[in-house]
């Protein structure tokens, strides 16, 4: 976001004389944080940032599956060898009168697998491709916006933006957020009890659960106020887009990326009237702080320092969006937008090495502390134990049958459990009775014969 912006053709260093340190400087930040293809121009920056996004996906799903089927045919292979059992094939026939409902299935299949979340499935490309993504929004952005561009360059762009908005809607949000955090990986059986523990958010059982040793009045800012998602191993592998949040503003987890692309966009439009760039900096000026304020005002984050670090990130893009509006008119020179800029960046880059820090920070004071044992991974009995018949999170709650039958079979089942608890203390009173009784009849008859 920064680095798009400091490259707009509306910041001053673009108005004045540029010189030869200021291209080196641009082309080396350019290839650093938006794109290895800066050099070769807008429409490799695109096309080459998509392909390294479609690259990267393709090549992880290709390895998970790859070493999913390897032990599971490993698993049939001993299962046959020492049962006798024939391997289960076409498991998914049932599944394809839809495909929607087949590919979710599968995909759902995949990610869940032990296998899957040892590599980290899908978090580690959905981390790089967000590292790819403005500077592939730049490069179709400059493409479109040049007059003189080829009919080459332009079809890469387009293919680039179709890139772009499939991986965004169909793997982010209906795979990932939708198929395995918003609904939970739930995987009901005629009970309505979950096979396994589905991604959810788990309270602490303690109010002050990193009190000793960390300070009660640090401790509620620099780390989680209310709980944390669990399992670890499926929060590690595909819960990258909530795992900061609280489960009731888990649908934030688009606003900074679409604010970042939203920024990257307009600073890449090839405006250099004066007019044109006071409004658009204008509009990332309002847009960025407007943003930091409600970050800070609804801190949907775990942890507040999680909300302050956004925030303040997105104060450092304003404040040079500002400082580049003045720069054009004069007010301050190049040399002091870069000193600011570059203070404050180095300030928001400490906060976001402790924020990536954080989960394995509070892991760690969690084992150190006496709180530690509620916030073990949770097994299906503890899941079922902890969730069954209370009110579902936010997350959970949009898909409502889901909700309504999981609750509903918590109910009859605790029902259950308590009616058969009062038979077996009622049975258990009648047999101690019996036996009393006769044991008080075998010492009358005893007595009597004594007698």
């Amino acid at each position: 976001m920064l680095a798009s912006l400091l490259l707009s053709k509306c910041m001053c260093a673009s108005s004045s004389g540029s010189t030869s340190d200021d291209d080196v400087f641009s082309v080396v930040l350019s290839s650093l944080t938006l794109s290895p293809f800066t050099a070769l121009g807008p429409a490799a920056m695109a096309f080459g940032n998509s392909a390294l996004i479609v690259l990267i996906f393709v090549g992880h799903v290709s390895v998970a599956v790859v070493v999913t089927r390897r032990n599971s045919s490993e698993a049939d292979n001993s299962s046959q060898m020492t049962t006798g059992t024939e391997p289960k094939q076409n498991r998914w026939k049932s599944t394809k009168n839809s495909v929607g409902a087949y590919i979710v299935q599968r995909w759902v299949a995949l990610c869940t697998s032990p296998q899957a979340i040892a590599l980290r499935f899908p978090n580690l490309s959905v981390g790089g491709a967000m590292f790819l993504v403005p500077g592939l929004v730049r490069g179709f952005v400059v493409v479109f916006g040049d007059m003189n561009s080829t009919p080459l360059e332009t079809i890469g762009a387009f293919l680039s933006t179709v890139v772009l908005l499939f991986y965004t809607s169909v793997i982010l949000e209906w795979l990932i957020y939708r198929n395995l955090i918003l609904l939970g990986l739930q995987e009901i059986d005629s009970n309505g009890f979950a096979t396994s523990a589905p991604l959810h958010f788990e309270p602490y059982d303690s109010r002050h659960p990193f009190t000793p040793p960390v300070p009660k009045w640090l401790a509620s800012v620099a780390f989680s106020r209310d709980g944390r998602w669990m399992p670890a191993d499926k929060r590690n592998s595909f819960g990258k887009l909530v795992s900061p949040l609280k489960p009731s503003f888990a649908h934030w987890w688009l606003a900074i990326p679409l604010l970042n692309i939203f920024t990257t966009l307009l600073s890449s439009l090839p405006t250099t009237s004066t007019l044109g760039c006071d409004a658009l900096q204008g509009i990332i000026t309002t847009a960025s702080a407007a943003m930091s304020v409600a970050l800070v005002a609804v801190r949907p984050h775990r942890a507040l320092i999680v909300s302050i670090v956004a925030a303040a990130s997105l104060i450092v893009v304003a404040v040079t969006s500002a400082l580049g509006l003045a720069c054009r008119h004069g007010l301050v020179s190049l040399d002091e937008l870069l000193s600011v800029c570059s203070a404050l960046s180095y300030v928001a880059l400490v906060g976001k090495v402790y924020v990536a820090l954080l989960p394995n920070l509070e892991s760690h004071i969690l084992q150190l502390s006496a709180n530690v044992a509620s916030v073990v991974p949770s097994s299906p009995k503890t899941f079922r134990k902890r969730h069954i018949g209370k009110k579902a999170t936010p997350v959970i709650a949009r898909d409502a049958s889901f909700a309504s039958n999981l609750n509903s079979s918590g109910q009859k089942q605790r029902h259950h459990k308590t009616t058969r608890q009062q038979q077996c203390t009622v049975l258990k009173q009648l047999v101690e009775a019996i036996c009393v009784k006769r044991r008080s009849y075998a010492i009358e008859d005893i007595l009597l014969r004594k007698s």
